[in-house]
Formats: C-alpha cells, sequence, structure tokens
C-alpha cells in the first residue's frame, strides 16, 4: 500500500478514536445502549483500519471496514436509538464514512490508470 492510499486507513483510525470519546462528549444523553455502539464501534473500526495497514494488499481487511461502517450505520435502526438524535447521527456519518473509505480504496486512482495504460503500450509495442 502507498502513502496516497494510507491517508484513509488512518482517517478511520481517528474516526475510531472518536467514537470512542463520543459517549464523554454526550455526558447526559448517552445512553447503556449507545456507549456500547460508540465503545464496540470505535474498537472494530479501529481494528480493522489496524489490520488493513498491517496488511496492505488484503482485501478482506478491506471488506472488513465495509462491513464494519455498514454495521455502524445500520445500528440505530436496528438497535432501536433512532430518537437519539446525536448517537445516531454520529454511527451514521461515521460509519458511512469509514465504509466510504474502504470502497474508494477499490476505485483506481488517475496514476495507477496511467501506469496501466503505460504498461499496455509497452506490451503492444
Amino acid at each position: 500500500m502507498s502513502a496516497p492510499t494510507q491517508w484513509r486507513e488512518w482517517t478511520s483510525v481517528v474516526l475510531g478514536f472518536y467514537l470512542l470519546l463520543v459517549p464523554l462528549l454526550n455526558g447526559d444523553s448517552a445512553t447503556a445502549l449507545t456507549v456500547l455502539v460508540a465503545e464496540v464501534g470505535g474498537l472494530l473500526v479501529i481494528g480493522a483500519a489496524i489490520r488493513t495497514l498491517m496488511r496492505p494488499g488484503s482485501t478482506m481487511a478491506r471488506w472488513t471496514q465495509v462491513v464494519v461502517g455498514a454495521l455502524l450505520v445500520l445500528s440505530p435502526v436496528a438497535l432501536g436509538f433512532v430518537e437519539l438524535t446525536g448517537a445516531a447521527w454520529n454511527a451514521y456519518l461515521v460509519g458511512g464514512a469509514v465504509a466510504a473509505l474502504a470502497l474508494s480504496t477499490f476505485v483506481p486512482s488517475r496514476e495507477d490508470a496511467a501506469s496501466s495504460r503505460d504498461r499496455e503500450s509497452v506490451r503492444a509495442g
């Protein structure tokens, strides 16, 4: 994994730590369920991002990040804390960002596309 793609994993690590800190920032509005979702979600996001950093070529590690992000997005509806808007929006936004960052690594960058075109022209020529 090159440095241009590692920023995505480090961003996910930061988002995971944000989720860990959210219950402390929310104070009274946090319920036991939302604290559990934030803490477990944060740890899973951090773990998945670090796993991706440790195994740069692993698509399974990236798909793990996508699944964790999707579970976070679904958690307010599935666990019934939609009415707690702060906790729900944290889950929606952080989960969506983690999933989008992981999915964006599957899209080739312009540099990757240009280098593959160069390789193809060398083979053809």
